[in-house]
């Protein structure tokens, strides 16, 4: 199921308070760590002791060190670094949870990293990668991004802003993020913020929002799933029938209580009315 944001943006006047929790969370902890850094006393090691104990690298997860996998994102390479990542969350975030949901959208950050950093790890252990210490929210952030190109593909990026949007959509956004992570990945450029990780994660938050029941249907599904919405039963009905019967009653439905409350057969009712509308396949 594609989403179609409002004139006001995607998330309209909704708010999203796991995602500032989640960027006064990355900010509090880089905080923290540019305080350590400061304090250190002269000779000691560039990095503190909690930094050592929270990095990511596959020496410390083989060792059993587990909590790292969700500990690395706390930390960052430097103020750059650290604020990218919370504006990329903040931004993208604010789009993405209102319709998800933020219990989702915790699930979706924390997974995306996790997965991500394992990938790393596993890559570092066969020689694809720098077997050196990863931090920070980018795999985090392009999780969201992946999520993000899925949910509301059409949707120009920056439509929201001031300065009215840009050509590029949504899903060209996603794309962009993952052809970036893989070519960082293959270059050896920048291995301390994970790009292994970060194409992991992207796809990961592609993945996950279609286990949610969102994007466009693929083209083995049409053959695996032919009860699906969009199968002949509903394509056979008269427009004024398919509205009546199970259009207008999805949407009454979001009226009352949003879009989050959908399951996934009324999801796909709605792929079903938008692949009608694109089609040009109504009755005038």
């Amino acid at each position: 199921m594609r989403v179609v944001p409002s004139r006001n943006g995607p998330t309209g006047a909704e708010q999203a308070p796991v995602t500032a929790m989640a960027v006064a969370i990355s900010i509090l902890a880089s905080g923290i760590q540019a305080l350590l850094w400061l304090g250190r006393p002269a000779g000691a090691s560039l990095r503190s002791d909690w930094e050592l104990c929270c990095t990511l690298s596959s020496s410390g997860l083989l060792a059993g060190e587990w909590w790292r996998v969700f500990t690395f994102p706390l930390l960052h390479e430097g103020a750059l670094h650290a604020l990218a990542g919370a504006a990329g969350i903040a931004i993208v975030g604010r789009c993405v949870e209102p319709i998800i949901g933020g219990i989702k959208l915790l699930i979706l950050l924390l997974t995306g990293s996790a997965i991500g950093g394992l990938v790393h790890c596993a890559s570092a252990s066969y020689g694809l990668v720098s077997d050196c210490m990863i931090v920070g929210t980018f795999p985090a952030f392009f999780a969201l991004v992946g999520a993000y190109g899925t949910l509301i593909p059409d949707w120009p990026v920056g439509a929201a802003s001031r300065w009215g949007g840009a050509k590029m959509r949504a899903r060209h956004a996603s794309w962009l993020a993952l052809g970036c992570a893989i070519a960082l990945w293959a270059s050896g450029l920048f291995p301390e913020v994970g790009p292994a990780a970060m194409a992991t994660a992207t796809v990961v938050g592609w993945w996950a929002t279609r286990a949610m029941g969102f994007g466009d249907i693929l083209f083995y599904e049409q053959r695996v799933k032919p009860h699906c919405p969009e199968a002949t039963p509903l394509r056979e009905m008269s427009w004024n029938d398919f509205v009546a019967s199970q259009l207008d009653p999805v949407l009454e439905k979001i009226a009352r209580r949003g879009i989050k409350s959908l399951t996934r057969a009324e999801r796909g009712i709605l792929r079903a009315g938008q692949k009608r509308l694109l089609e040009g396949s109504d009755p005038p």
